[in-house]
């Protein structure tokens, strides 16, 4: 899959597919973060993300339908899978609340499982600004 393509999330039941967030927008969410390749959960969130975005479905699984395909693609444990997801989550969490809300268009009052970001992250409309942080006070 390239960066540039566009994932389709298709609603279960609609006989229209809706877009959501391309590869390149989920990249420049964990860059709103401080979260960069060097991260071993970056690659997985996003394989999580568009794995979630294909089949909605599958966050109701998340340990038994995406961390297994995640750990086969990347030749490791679903444990190893689920642990750095949850750290990269966590470390967004610390770095800033605020702004996770704000794109998630949720208001968390504490910090969500992984299931829960990825769910909001799908369903959010926020429009990712190009040229400019989306935490940045214009």
């Amino acid at each position: 899959m390239e960066t540039n393509d566009s994932i389709y999330a298709f609603a279960s039941g609609s006989t229209v597919n809706r877009k959501v967030l391309n590869i390149e927008e989920v990249n420049y969410f964990l860059h709103q973060f401080r979260i960069t390749p060097n991260y071993k959960g970056y690659h997985y969130f996003i394989e999580a993300y568009a794995l979630a975005a294909e089949d909605p479905w599958r966050l109701t699984l998340i340990t038994k339908l995406i961390y297994p395909e995640i750990a086969k693609k990347y030749k490791t444990s679903n444990e190893a899978v689920e642990r750095d997801l949850r750290n990269i989550k966590n470390y967004m969490w610390r770095i800033n609340k605020r702004l996770m809300c704000e794109i998630c268009q949720t208001a968390f009052t504490k910090c969500p499982p992984v299931s829960s970001l990825l769910a909001a992250l799908i369903s959010s409309p926020y429009v990712f600004p190009k040229g400019r942080n989306i935490g940045d006070e214009s």
